[in-house]
């Protein structure tokens, strides 16, 4: 609650969500708390969501779960898994000062594109700084569309870092055009494990944005291991974009 405060603007709202396992979604309003009955708590958040257009929806972080290897609740696991709004999980940490910069974490893959959409924006509308990560993890580069940077890696590993910061330098700037975000913004490229590299960025940030692939989970209900990391580790909140999510 205090993140979504801080987070929304003068003219915003934040609506505090209690849902009760009861039936078809329904919406009460009591005093300022909205009180949802649904069949599952999940499918109460998200009915509550698009009843009012929501920007977002925000949770607290549970890192204690009865469900395998997951690593957050089953409610949080459902609404990252199926939500098309933006889901933001936030840590039990002390909040970073209300001027702590954005931090994007940028792959190469199309999930980038809403999550840098919606980084930007937040930038702007916050006045806050911008930063756009990158991990190079060496593993990447030997898939079947790898064999360019694999090749140039063995020459010059240099390059790939170049090529990358390039390429990344180009989408951002094709969407600040699209969306008025801040031209001012820092791009690292760096060679890592994409997990750490995200979690490493996320200190001192406000929030660590990432595009979500999909599916979240793979048939053993497993989290992508750089999500997992994240969500474990970050000392910051962490966004996470639906590809089709558009501001």
């Amino acid at each position: 609650l205090d993140w979504a405060r801080a987070l929304t603007a003068d003219d915003g709202t934040v609506h505090a969500v209690h849902v009760l396992v009861d039936g078809e979604p329904t919406v009460d309003h009591p005093d300022d708390v909205l009180v949802v009955r649904s069949p599952d708590v999940a499918t109460g958040i998200a009915h509550l969501a698009e009843q009012v257009d929501a920007d977002v929806v925000v949770v607290g972080h549970h890192p204690r779960s009865r469900f395998g290897p997951r690593i957050v609740g089953h409610v949080t696991a459902r609404l990252l898994d199926e939500s098309p709004r933006p889901v933001v999980v936030v840590p039990e940490h002390e909040p970073a000062p209300a001027d702590a910069p954005v931090v994007v974490g940028v792959s190469i893959d199309g999930s980038t594109h809403a999550a840098l959409r919606w980084g930007m924006a937040l930038a702007r509308d916050t006045g806050r700084g911008l930063s756009l990560v990158h991990a190079i993890d060496t593993r990447s580069l030997f898939r079947p569309d790898g064999l360019l940077d694999l090749v140039a890696w063995h020459l010059d590993s240099s390059v790939v870092a170049v090529w990358r910061e390039e390429d990344i330098a180009e989408l951002a700037e094709d969407i600040r055009r699209q969306t008025g975000g801040p031209s001012d913004y820092e791009i690292d490229v760096r060679r890592d494990r994409v997990g750490h590299r995200l979690v490493e960025a996320g200190h001192g940030a406000g929030v660590l944005v990432i595009g979500r692939r999909d599916p979240v989970f793979d048939a053993e209900q497993a989290m992508a291991p750089y999500l997992h990391h994240a969500l474990t580790h970050a000392p910051c909140p962490v966004a996470l974009i639906p590809a089709s999510w558009t501001t």
